[in-house]
């Protein structure tokens, strides 16, 4: 027999977005996904399907239709690293967070996450009111966006290598990352950065600085200078939302880190968009 085990309110608890956590009821369901019988007597389609189900949950669904309320102080706060684009003017990373509020520098729009999972319009024409549908939103937009012709994005990062301990990462250089139809392409900035970077960026101390006037500096190995990762060979990238993408080849762990605009999530979805449009994410 195959059981299935479901927990519910985890991800709001503690949401990879977010600044802080928050205190309230976390269910965890157990049940019988299927009989040794049924399994034996189903396709592999057929289990993946039952697995599909079984597993498929909504946390802002479930806090809103069971009123389950978090606690929490600066609610909000992290949410504009998921949630990058107005849904009133459609402006890009221009939302911001204080307290339990996002709003966006642009036009105005501002949303209260309240501590039921609901967002409320405060200011503004329209307001998606859960999380999971203004997301729904954004990839819709990124859908478009990676249909045109000529599709790319560029965006300032930091990149970040596993350090000589393989206990965390060590600073490289700054650059841009940049996304197009088929690459993944990082360009650095310079030639040179900080010297003894291994000693001076620490694990779970990743400081954006780059290289400035008076420092004295090492030059950045040529092999970081220009690196390409296809697409093709990524269905989706690990990310911690709206700050960094990791990636890896066959020779190392890297971390791109945003430096400016917290564009990681977009960076995904546009990947996972374009290989979906290619048929490479089976459904």
């Amino acid at each position: 027999p195959v059981a299935s085990s479901v927990i519910c309110g985890g991800g709001i608890a503690r949401p990879k977005w977010a600044h802080t956590g928050r205190t309230g009821k976390v269910v965890c369901n157990m049940d019988i996904m299927m009989t040794q019988e049924e399994v034996n007597s189903m396709t592999p389609a057929q289990i993946m399907e039952r697995i599909e189900t079984s597993l498929d949950h909504n946390e802002h669904v479930w806090q809103i239709e069971n009123k389950v309320k978090f606690r929490g102080k600066r609610f909000a706060e992290g949410l504009e690293r998921l949630l990058y684009r107005c849904p009133d003017c459609g402006e890009e990373f221009s939302m911001r967070t204080k307290d339990d509020e996002i709003f966006c520098e642009k036009c105005g729009f501002r949303a209260r996450y309240t501590h039921y999972g609901k967002l409320e319009k405060v200011n503004g024409n329209r307001c998606p009111e859960r999380i999971d549908l203004w997301f729904d939103e954004e990839k819709d937009a990124v859908r478009k966006q990676v249909s045109e012709p000529g599709f790319e994005i560029c965006k300032p990062v930091c990149l970040f290598l596993e350090n000589a301990n393989k206990n965390g990462y060590r600073f490289v250089t700054a650059g841009k990352l940049t996304l197009d139809k088929d690459n993944l392409t990082f360009d650095a900035d310079g030639d040179y950065r900080p010297k003894d970077v291994d000693s001076k960026y620490k694990i779970g101390e990743m400081d954006f600085t780059s290289p400035v006037e008076g420092v004295e500096t090492e030059p950045v190995e040529e092999e970081f200078k220009h690196m390409v990762f296809p697409i093709k060979n990524f269905v989706t990238i690990a990310n911690i939302p709206g700050d960094s993408l990791d990636l890896y080849d066959e020779k190392h762990t890297y971390r791109m880190m945003f430096s400016k605009e917290k564009a990681s999530t977009k960076y995904v979805l546009s990947i996972e968009e374009i290989n979906d449009a290619l048929g490479r994410i089976k459904k």
